[in-house]
């Protein structure tokens, strides 16, 4: 109890004390500041009108944007109303240009064609030197000033045309003409009356006064540098800067000294013109502004400290008793806030894993049940057709073909989900990229031959030999370009390079791969989410081109994956092109190289005895079927059980090569080769094993290899394929 008494006295000694330091700091402070208020009135006045200045200029820059722009819109619009109308003749045409000058606040509306030939509402003439902004190709939105000496000065908005045609003739500008203080009048240049004022000035880069209105007690049409240069500037700045800031349309300030005041001028450039926008002040304006300020301050200061001390007494009064209490709400509140924030993120997550899920469904059941509805419905379709076998080839053919796009839906999916949980990893091993590419992409000739795509490449490398995971590398390169033939119509251009770029990475080379196209394209809104799992711009129904939106999404995690970065530039009807980097480890040279054998077909298989090991009675029938009809002899066993037996109970040499399932009742695959090789017969336990699985991923091919196998085939069999594999392994 006590020791409770003498700590509450202690705390109640320092807040006292802290009271104290806080009154005594407040007084110091608000005496500093008194003090400081009124010796830096001057140096304030010149921070706060460059700053005054500089927002004043911002702001009116803005306003006079929108109204240029307002006036091209309008344009546009008239152009956009052009277009729908079949204007057949030139008394047409002026009819239409008059009617829209009726309702416009346009001196002047007119058009160019081709052989400059210039349209009004009232005339039609060839002399189109006239206007300058004519004599070379107008490409893009033109702000030009016209009358800059005369009485009524104006401005000119000019804009390219396209597809729009009168008699033949294409129609290639149009602009209006207006006063410019139509345009300019909406900038309130004069802000205050008298001496004490703010003035708003537009001036030629040259300064000519572009207006009809007087700056400040500056005379209409006085040249602004003119009258600048016969003042007296602040020390330090010079006319000559002044002068070289308007002609090369760059902001600045400058302070003058004019008829007994000091005037700051603040000036600026108007984007897209050869305008200089204006803005002046008189000193005693901030200045007057500044000592109410100070003035204001000073009052708030004392009031403040008064009313602030009180405050001070009354919540150090108050503090003893409530800390307990406050802390304890404190830590109850956190807790409860805690708890919410959780459960929203428990609820959060939940609800997206929800929506991904139905996403996911959604997109699966369309994707799969279009080829799904083709092998069923060719396969009805073939039953009645057994007697006519050019029509049965073909449709074996679409059935083939369906089924392939059936498989590679698949294997995007089980790839999208590998990559998402984390489990793909890279494999690195030599990579040859000079042969590489060119090997590669003779892959792809039948492809571009089928569409007559012209098909151009570019490998410029110096390092060929570098450490990388060849089948991803493979792998983006297949999405890539299969995409750029996919999308680009016949007879247009497909480009592939790859080149090597500086790299500041110690023994390594960085590379750039290099696919466009001149395809459809693709607008800016969808290069945004191109990356997103199951993201296309037009469905299949649509462009009548077939995918599962995977593609790109699988390319940017594989990319990612290896520390690289991929780009695209893009525009709809004109093409593609991406850019991929990559940084790769570079190596030697190998020793050898491999010497490629020979095609499957040269291997003479009959008489050759396989212990097929399949659970699945279907995919036992087309192994059978397969495989019986190049000479071999197939024996099936329905499990890793059954293997076993047979292979024991058979004589040594009996069976020439095993083509193991995996995933079998009983016993799996990847046991019954471990029990094949722990075999006391030497013959038998080193008879070749090659795996035949649908479980094709490269995680997979490892296990195969690591618990005994000699050789990887995945399903759906590619006859092709398992031949030379089996071939490799029985020569």
């Amino acid at each position: 109890m006590l020791n409770n008494i003498k700590k509450r006295m202690t705390v109640s000694k320092f807040i006292m004390m802290a009271l104290a330091f806080v009154v005594t700091l407040m007084l110091g402070s608000t005496y500093w500041s008194i003090m400081a208020t009124r010796e830096n009135v001057d140096q304030a006045v010149n921070r706060l009108s460059t700053f005054y200045l500089e927002e004043l200029v911002g702001t009116r820059k803005l306003t006079l944007k929108n109204s240029l722009d307002q006036n091209f819109q309008q344009l546009n619009r008239i152009l956009e109303l052009l277009k729908t109308k079949k204007i057949q003749n030139q008394q047409e045409l002026r009819t239409f240009l008059a009617d829209v000058q009726t309702i416009s606040d346009v001196n002047k509306l007119a058009l160019v064609d081709e052989n400059n030939i210039v349209y009004t509402a009232h005339s039609t003439t060839s002399d189109a030197g006239r206007y300058a902004f004519l004599q070379e190709e107008l490409t893009e939105a033109k702000i030009v000033t016209s009358n800059i000496y005369g009485a009524k000065k104006q401005v000119v908005l000019a804009v390219p045309v396209q597809g729009i045609q009168m008699n033949g003739k294409k129609l290639v500008a149009g602009f209006i003409q207006l006063d410019i203080d139509a345009v300019v009048g909406s900038l309130n240049r004069d802000t205050k009356t008298g001496a004490d004022k703010t003035a708003i000035g537009l001036y030629h880069k040259n300064g000519d006064d572009l207006t009809t209105s007087s700056f400040s007690d500056i005379e209409v049409g006085t040249n602004l540098l003119q009258h600048i240069s016969k003042t007296e500037l602040k020390e330090g700045q010079s006319f000559k800067d002044v002068e070289q800031s308007f002609h090369n349309m760059q902001s600045g300030s400058v302070t003058i000294d004019h008829n007994g005041h000091t005037e700051y001028i603040h000036y600026a450039p108007v984007e897209g013109t050869d305008w200089m926008l204006t803005v002046l002040v008189h000193d005693n304006t901030i200045a007057d502004q500044l000592e109410y300020t100070s003035s204001m301050m000073l009052r708030r200061n004392i009031l403040q400290l008064l009313i602030t001390a009180i405050l001070i007494v009354i919540v150090f009064v108050g503090v003893i008793s409530m800390y307990k209490r406050n802390n304890d709400m404190e830590r109850k509140q956190q807790e409860l806030e805690a708890k919410a924030k959780e459960e929203a993120l428990l609820q959060q997550a939940s609800q997206a894993a929800n929506q991904a899920k139905t996403n996911f469904l959604f997109n699966m059941s369309h994707d799969i049940r279009t080829p799904m509805n083709a092998i069923l419905g060719f396969a009805k379709i073939m039953e009645k057709e057994l007697g006519e076998p050019e029509k049965l080839s073909k449709h074996l053919k679409k059935l083939q073909e369906s089924g392939e796009y059936l498989l590679s839906i698949i294997n995007n999916v089980l790839d999208m989900a590998r990559i998402e949980s984390g489990k793909v990893e890279l494999n690195l091993e030599t990579v040859d990229l000079e042969k590489g590419f060119n090997d590669f992409l003779e892959m792809f000739s039948e492809d571009l031959n089928r569409k007559n795509l012209h098909f151009s490449k570019s490998l410029k490398i110096s390092n060929r030999y570098v450490l990388a995971d060849k089948q991803k590398l493979q792998q983006i390169t297949a999405n890539l370009l299969s995409n750029a033939i996919k999308y680009t119509p016949e007879g247009g251009k497909v480009f592939v390079g790859l080149q090597e770029l500086s790299c500041t990475e110690e023994d390594s080379a960085t590379y750039e791969l290099i696919i466009s196209d001149t395809g459809i394209g693709m607008t800016k809104e969808f290069q945004d989410h191109i990356f997103e799992a199951f993201t296309r711009e037009h469905t299949s129904t649509e462009n009548k081109i077939i995918g599962t939106g995977l593609g790109m999404a699988i390319v940017k995690h594989l990319i990612d994956l290896q520390g690289g970065s991929i780009n695209l530039t893009s525009k709809p009807n004109q093409g593609t092109t991406f850019n991929v980097v990559l940084t790769y480890q570079l190596t030697e040279a190998p020793a050898e190289e491999k010497v490629e054998t020979a095609d499957s077909t040269e291997f003479d298989f009959k008489g050759k005895r396989v212990l097929l090991a399949e659970d699945n009675d279907i995919n036992a029938e087309i192994a059978v079927e397969l495989l019986e009809d190049t000479g071999l002899v197939v024996e099936r066993a329905q499990d890793g059980v059954v293997c076993l037996e047979l292979l024991k109970k058979a004589e040594p040499g009996y069976y020439d090569l095993v083509l193991m399932d995996i995933q079998m009742p009983n016993m799996d695959g990847y046991m019954a080769t471990k029990k094949i090789r722990e075999m006391a017969d030497p013959q038998k336990a080193g008879i070749p094993i090659i795996a035949m699985t649908a479980n094709a991923f490269e995680e997979d091919k490892q296990r195969a290899y690591k618990c005994g196998m000699n050789g990887f085939a995945a399903k759906p069999i590619d006859l092709k394929a398992l031949l030379a594999t089996m071939k490799d392994i029985l020569a």
